[in-house]
């Protein structure tokens, strides 16, 4: 496995008065790629109605490198970094046009909505599994490293 994969195309109303894609819409899609990740690793809408389990961003980063513009075909694909019982590292990378446009980098929590406000709580065995089996390919992945990009955590996640 190289890695998840999410497509798109730069809508008309996601263009700003520069004729480039508004960065807000930027930050969709790459929402709408952490929703494929999460149904990759088991946590489609069957397991959010019966766990209350999903993720939260609780910080992310993101680089524009190059602007897209309107009617634009995108990827974006999707390595785990790293995880614990409780977070994962994600880092995603928007391609257009066989060049690098952005690269997101976020730390997911998983949260259980069952509780009241809603709060952190470990992932199940077969997430943490299947997590264990996206990071795995991905640690000869050699990511560009952008000043000021990296999430920075005061532990690993191990």
């Amino acid at each position: 496995m190289s890695g998840f994969e999410y497509t798109g195309q730069v809508l008309h109303e996601w263009v700003d008065y520069n004729g480039h894609m508004r960065d807000a819409y930027y930050g969709l899609s790459f929402s709408y790629a952490v929703d494929d990740v999460m149904i990759a690793l088991g946590m489609d809408s069957t397991y959010r109605k019966k766990t209350k389990g999903t993720l939260f961003v609780v910080e992310d980063h993101t680089r524009y490198l190059r602007e897209l513009r309107l009617g634009a075909t995108f990827t974006i694909t999707s390595h785990v970094l790293d995880f614990d019982t409780k977070r994962i590292h994600l880092r995603q990378e928007m391609w257009a046009a066989d060049a690098l446009r952005t690269v997101y980098e976020s730390l997911q929590l998983h949260v259980s909505q069952a509780a009241d406000p809603a709060r952190s709580a470990p992932m199940p065995d077969n997430i943490m599994a299947a997590l264990k089996m996206a990071k795995g390919p991905h640690r000869a992945h050699r990511r560009q490293v952008l000043p000021g990009l990296t999430l920075r955590r005061r532990e690993p996640c191990v």
